[in-house]
């Protein structure tokens, strides 16, 4: 489980970064962070110093909106692909 969740953040952040695919890999980010927020954050209060949720939540907002909204200079778009 462990290595599946590794390789969503690691290809789902390439992508981001690349805009290939945008609503597809913030949402398989989107699902890790939400599970890592509820599995190991919740217990540990709000702020960052006791390893809380506030870096987590975060992150789970912006790539909620990059999966609802995608990327307005998504390659796809640049390339007249979409």
């Amino acid at each position: 489980m462990a290595v599946l969740a590794g390789s969503a953040e690691f290809f789902g952040g390439i992508a981001l970064m690349l805009g290939l695919f945008i609503r597809l890999a913030a949402a398989s980010c989107v699902i890790t962070l939400l599970v890592a927020l509820v599995v190991v954050h919740l217990g540990h209060g709000f702020f960052l110093d006791t390893r809380g949720i506030e870096c987590a939540l975060a992150l789970l907002s912006a790539t909620t909106v990059l999966s609802i909204m995608g990327g307005y200079y998504c390659q796809f778009k640049l390339l007249g692909m979409e």
